[in-house]
């Protein structure tokens, strides 16, 4: 019997929420379909209106999760953007990663599986790259520079470059100034533009 069509929102929301909260915290393996619906207080019958299986609801929880991490990265930085310089863009990246981490550590009690870390670093990667390079087109926009031969692959590049700066072990021992000027020279080198004009706030 097929299933019925899913609907957004509702009761598959709060499954998905449930899911992502108990992966999170102890892995695929060690999270049953019953734990996540005793989290909801609901039945296998309702699970398999929405889910054909574990698995999907695992791949669907993780997309749901970066889904909203993604949405809120890319209205924190296409927020009046005309107006900001690079200088501000960088610090609303950076308090943007700070206010991640301590929300993320919030939801998963400092307890993440190392499985789902890994899921979650690919996914987060694919779904910031569309904000990255629009902030690298803008770049090369406002310094007049047309030299880029393969965008897609600068963005890719710039991202992991920038997402192994973040979470080295070094960087949030360094103070918000000290963490924009390492940031400022990587874009710098990278995109090839001066540093200067992401330390300048105008």
């Amino acid at each position: 019997m097929a299933r019925k069509p899913v609907l957004e929102g509702g009761k598959r929301e709060e499954i998905l929420d449930a899911a992502i909260r108990l992966f999170l915290k102890y892995g695929y393996e060690s999270t049953s379909v019953r734990m996540i619906l005793n989290e909801v207080n609901g039945e296998v019958g309702m699970f398999y209106h929405y889910f054909s299986s574990k698995q999907e609801l695992f791949d669907k929880s993780l997309e749901h999760f970066m889904k909203k991490q993604s949405e809120n990265f890319a209205q924190l930085l296409i927020q009046n953007e005309d107006t900001l310089s690079f200088y501000e863009i960088i610090n609303r990246i950076l308090d943007y990663y700070e206010q991640s981490i301590s929300q993320f550590h919030k939801l998963v009690d400092n307890k993440v599986h190392w499985t789902i870390l890994y899921a979650l670093h690919g996914i987060t990667i694919k779904t910031m790259l569309p904000t990255i390079k629009s902030f690298i087109e803008l770049v090369y926009l406002k310094t007049e520079n047309d030299n880029v031969l393969d965008l897609d692959f600068l963005t890719q590049y710039t991202l992991n470059g920038i997402s192994g700066l973040l979470h080295s072990e070094r960087f949030p021992k360094l103070n918000k100034s000290e963490q924009h000027t390492i940031i400022s020279e990587f874009l710098g080198r990278t995109l090839k533009v001066p540093p200067l004009i992401f330390t300048m706030n105008t």
